[in-house]
């Protein structure tokens, strides 16, 4: 049986190299894609420890052109790309008073619209192969807002939405589309996030493999925020007041 091949952004860190490694641990060849070729050098080194074929290109998700060249580069080395992990974001935490016209910009072009190209670029050639899985990856922050995250949360309610809606669009075609929906991770994004246990990103990259495995539309990790979600939309007052507690600290 041919090995899947995996296209991961964000991959130079965090989940995004966490994904790739768990990937590789699995006998899937990976591509990896981010800003830094270096530390994607780190990454691929990691992944081909496991005895699989890793391929990093440097990819910039705010450029059309860019995305392109990475789905066309993994297409000429591997053949077809099974999986695309649109894992890529960026964030900030300051209140919104203070966020300046540029901050606000980024975020979106990179969480928003940086994961929408790249699935506008695999799309078709999973359509035409009429299989293929795309993951998006949005956050617990979809429902459970903490202070000075209103501008990340947003953005990640959108590719929340986004996914939901390409799944409908996909699944006749025989694409698959699943949200991944991390709480809060130990990454660089959380690096200045204070109050809140961060879990390990293995645990995210072993619920993408899980659900690469055994599809399905959601994956929360760590499972634990789903009964914090489940409360949430029960009793959401009582959730606020321990996101505030535990933010003031």
């Amino acid at each position: 049986m041919t090995a899947k091949t995996v296209v991961i952004t964000g991959a130079s860190s965090g989940i995004g190299a966490a994904i790739a490694v768990a990937c590789a641990e699995e006998g899937m060849n990976v591509v990896l894609a981010a800003r830094r070729m270096n530390a994607l050098e780190e990454t691929a080194a990691a992944c081909r420890r496991h005895g699989v074929r890793a391929l990093p290109v440097v990819t910039d998700i705010r450029s059309r052109e860019s995305i392109e060249a990475l789905v066309a580069t993994a297409i000429d080395a591997f053949g077809q790309v099974d999986v695309f992990v649109a894992n890529a974001g960026i964030g900030f935490h300051t209140p919104l008073a203070q966020a300046t016209d540029e901050e606000l910009r980024e975020v979106v072009d990179v969480n928003v619209l940086g994961t929408m190209r790249c699935a506008r670029a695999v799309a078709p050639h999973m359509i035409g192969r009429g299989s293929g899985h795309i993951f998006t990856v949005s956050s617990v922050s979809i429902e459970l807002m903490w202070p000075d995250d209103s501008v990340y949360g947003s953005t990640k309610a959108a590719i929340h939405r986004f996914a939901a809606g390409l799944r409908n669009e996909l699944a006749p075609q025989g694409v698959l589309v699943t949200d991944v929906i991390p709480g809060v991770i130990e990454t660089p994004l959380t690096e200045g996030l204070s109050g809140s246990h961060k879990a390990d990103p293995a645990i995210v990259a072993r619920a993408v493999v899980g659900a690469i495995r055994k599809p399905r539309p959601e994956v929360v990790a760590p499972w634990w925020y789903r009964a914090i979600l489940i409360l949430n939309r029960w009793i959401p007052g009582s959730v606020n007041r321990w996101i505030r507690h535990t933010s003031a600290r």
